[in-house]
């Protein structure tokens, strides 16, 4: 069996209750068997039971082995002999999970009512898991200082906490999310650090799974984690008793919640009891829920739930609320004579904000009504109401936008206020004329979507280097190029936000203001009135401006101005209708502006497409004779593959998806941006300031001097598992 005393040693650290180490003593995370780790036991003077606490001393496993060193003890200072007593016999102790030693780390131990500091990690990981212990502090007011967080090594901390840890760190090893080593090592990582377990994971994400963690610890709360945006700002509310600084504190958001008396939880560690009790006291309720949400997709949400906040500070009151009493099938079912239209109305905005839909379109049909809805880029059809009912749903739909009820030859723009969850949607109504009747288009702008941050839009690490280095110089002219629905909004309010807006006057001129940015004076067009992109920029260059931004260059003019304004020493940004980055150069070129006047104001140009990305859930891997073939069965066959210059060998693994309920079957949540970005240098000037223009030849400057093309981008994200090749030629094609 071995000493006793390595036995003692393994629970203490060593014989005595609180050991020391010495400063060259340290813990080797990847020995397998953690006792070898540990300095070796100094010997005692008198008896060993001395040396161990009272309250350990009764366990019978302890005493067991007390009785085995004393006896082994005497038989070394010749006190007995062999033959006047004979070993008591300790029951063995069945083998723990990191070694085959049989030791008391495999073992459990009454737990005292405070952990020791140096209790060892592998305690920690080989006991059973226990519920937290109820922490119940007096109601903070708004005048109190924010608490201060513990650290795991202080001893006033909760008393339950590191046996919750022991349980959670087992849980992951159990469901295969962690192998122990890991988690050793992470858990030594949180003592140490002065930091929470799964402060720890999330900190090295680049060496665990996080969302096959998630998948466990959802299992272990009893609730899914939230592993998408866009379900985290559907479920998202705004909570007057939790400021935006806590929320990015404490790492928790508010969810809706159906009791009044529960405040519902997101929180990236639903472990941190810190943090719920303190949500307790400000809440001033007992009772708490919490969701587990993945630490990139809580991130992701914070720019929504300061716009929350940032809206119901404003109290413009624009947003009327709607609320939803009807279920689909209830709609479906229901009768003209019975139909609430109002509630019909607001139950399509519903739908169309819950399933995160850019945009919704009410077409009447020869059979029916049907409302499709745009996600992540795809037509979907999800409602379907009596033909009947096309007239009142358009008449509702143009009194809530203040448009002309009885005109129906001819179309109409609007908008809507409106309030949904607690989040202000502004839609955008257009009607057309068909037919079949009124068709109306409805783009729901959900300003809580927008991150404006360069980092966050998925340019490579050398797009963006170049992109800041851009957008920080003091003039120059940016042309983004993109088709409607491709993130040009997201990226051009990305490029702003990431210029100094205090030291530096910003204007804009767009059609529509789609969302507000502090800091930028914006200016909506208005062709009623004669406010046109061209004459709001040049009303702006009189407003002494350092940076412009023209939401696009729609005529010879406004192109034009422009190209003048970045020429004469400012920083101006704009869009325009072209295939590709190299294509704005041909395009401006097709509006008369003069090559030299091109080649000395165009800094960069800027292409961009959306790609849907993989469901996190529903991922598997599979060969490369699979995906030929599915790619076959969708008509694209080895000839277009090699024309597009896609490789796929036969035995190459490669990740699907299958579809799940959380992606809706579909196999994919959310969309990537893929780039193309050309940065002029002295080559391309050159070659735009040739006698004869050649677009080609353009091509191959741009691409020597290191331009990578959206197609390439998009491959990339498939080798990566982010994608698949079917989504790249939907929406590429021939790129």
């Amino acid at each position: 069996m071995g000493d006793p005393s390595q036995g003692l040693k393994q629970v203490y650290g060593s014989t005595k209750p609180h050991p020391t180490y010495d400063d060259d003593q340290t813990f080797d995370p990847d020995q397998t068997e953690y006792g070898e780790g540990t300095p070796a036991i100094t010997p005692t003077q008198g008896s060993l039971a001395d040396s161990v606490p009272e309250d350990v001393r009764d366990n019978p496993v302890v005493a067991k082995l007390l009785a085995e060193a004393e006896r082994r003890q005497k038989l070394t200072t010749g006190e007995i002999t062999e033959a006047e007593s004979a070993a008591p016999a300790v029951e063995p102790i069945e083998a723990g999970p990191f070694g085959d030693d049989q030791t008391l780390m495999d073992t459990h131990l009454p737990e005292p009512q405070q952990p020791a500091d140096d209790e060892t990690i592998a305690d920690d990981l080989t006991s059973e898991p226990l519920a937290p212990e109820p922490h119940n502090p007096p109601p903070m007011t708004a005048s109190d200082q924010q608490p201060v967080r513990s650290t795991s090594n202080d001893p006033a901390r909760y008393g339950g906490e590191s046996r919750l840890l022991r349980g959670l760190a087992r849980s992951l090893v159990d469901g295969g999310a962690l192998s122990e080593r890991r988690a050793v090592s992470l858990a030594m990582q949180a003592r140490d650090g002065g930091v929470g377990f799964m402060r720890a994971l999330a900190s090295d994400r680049a060496s665990v799974d996080l969302f096959a963690i998630y998948k466990v610890i959802g299992e272990l709360v009893g609730a899914d984690p939230i592993s998408s945006r866009n379900e985290a700002v559907q479920r998202m509310t705004n909570s007057d008793w939790l400021p935006a600084e806590m929320v990015e504190q404490w790492q928790i958001l508010p969810l809706l919640s159906d009791d009044p008396d529960t405040v519902m939880l997101a929180a990236v560690d639903p472990f941190d009891i810190v943090a719920l009790d303190w949500a307790r006291a400000r809440s001033g309720t007992q009772k708490v829920r919490v969701t587990p949400i993945h630490p990139d997709v809580f991130y992701d949400s914070l720019g929504r739930y300061h716009s929350l906040q940032e809206d119901v500070a404003d109290g413009d009151g624009m947003f009327t609320p709607i609320s939803v009493n009807w279920t689909k099938e209830d709609l479906e079912r229901a009768d003209l004579t019975h139909m609430d239209i109002p509630a019909a109305v607001d139950y399509i905005l519903h739908t169309g904000f819950e399933l995160g839909a850019s945009d919704m379109h009410i077409e009447p049909t020869g059979d029916g009504l049907i409302v499709r809805c745009r996600v992540d880029g795809v037509l979907r059809e999800e409602i379907k109401l009596p033909r009947d009912a096309a007239a009142m749903v358009a008449s509702r739909i143009k009194v809530l936008a203040n448009l002309d009820v009885a005109e129906r030859r001819k179309p109409q723009d609007g908008r809507i206020g409106v309030a949904i969850q607690g989040h202000p949607i502004d839609v955008r109504v257009s009607s057309l004329p068909t037919v079949n009747g009124e068709k109306m288009v409805l783009r729901l702008l959900d300003e809580g979507s927008l991150r404006p941050r360069i980092e966050d839009i998925g340019l490579t690490d050398r797009e963006m280097r170049t992109l800041a280095d851009k957008i920080s110089a003091p003039y120059g002219l940016i042309l983004l190029s993109w088709p409607t629905g491709s993130g040009k909004t997201t990226t051009l309010y990305s490029c702003l936000a990431g210029i100094d807006r205090i030291g530096r006057n910003v204007v804009t001129v767009e059609d529509p203001v789609e969302y507000r940015l502090k800091g930028v004076h914006q200016t909506q067009v208005d062709e009623n009135i004669g406010l046109t992109f061209s004459g709001g920029l040049r009303a702006m260059l009189r407003q002494d401006p350092d940076v412009i931004m023209v939401g696009e260059c729609r005529d010879k003019v406004t192109a034009q101005m422009a190209v003048q304004a970045s020429l004469t020493g400012h920083l101006v940004f704009s869009t325009i209708h072209a295939n590709d980055a190299v294509g704005v150069v041909s395009r401006l070129m097709d509006m008369e502006i003069d090559p030299f006047l091109i080649a000395n104001s165009v800094s960069m140009t800027l292409a961009q497409r959306l790609l849907r990305v993989h469901c996190p859930h529903c991922q598997t891997v599979v060969d490369g004779r699979e995906v030929i073939s599915n790619l076959r069965a969708e008509g694209v066959g080895s000839y277009k593959l090699e024309r597009l210059g896609i490789s796929i060998a036969p035995d190459m693994p490669c990740i699907v998806t299958l579809g799940c309920g959380h992606c809706r079957h579909t196999g994919y949540v959310g969309r990537q941006a893929v780039f193309e970005l050309l940065a002029m240098d002295d080559e391309t000037r050159g070659a735009i300031m040739t006698n004869h223009f050649d677009l080609h030849e353009f091509r191959r400057v741009a691409r020597s001097g290191g331009m990578q093309s959206m197609f390439e981008h998009a491959l990339i994200l498939v080798e990566e598992g982010r994608t698949s090749y079917s989504e790249v030629i939907r929406v590429l094609g021939e790129a």
